[in-house]
């Protein structure tokens, strides 16, 4: 889990989202409800145990 993760569109990081941690899949489904063609990736330095 990661408290950031980059939202990413085309190749370029468009959004830092920070917030309470998230798994990828409640990233993703964040981040598509604002870009639908958005893929993301987490900020390494922000995981937490969990």
């Amino acid at each position: 889990m990661y408290r950031s993760w980059y939202a990413i569109v085309n190749g370029k990081r468009i959004a830092t989202m920070v917030g309470e941690p998230k798994r990828r899949e409640e990233a993703l489904d964040f981040a598509r409800f604002h870009w639908p063609e958005a893929d993301v990736e987490p900020n390494e330095l922000s995981r937490v145990d969990g």
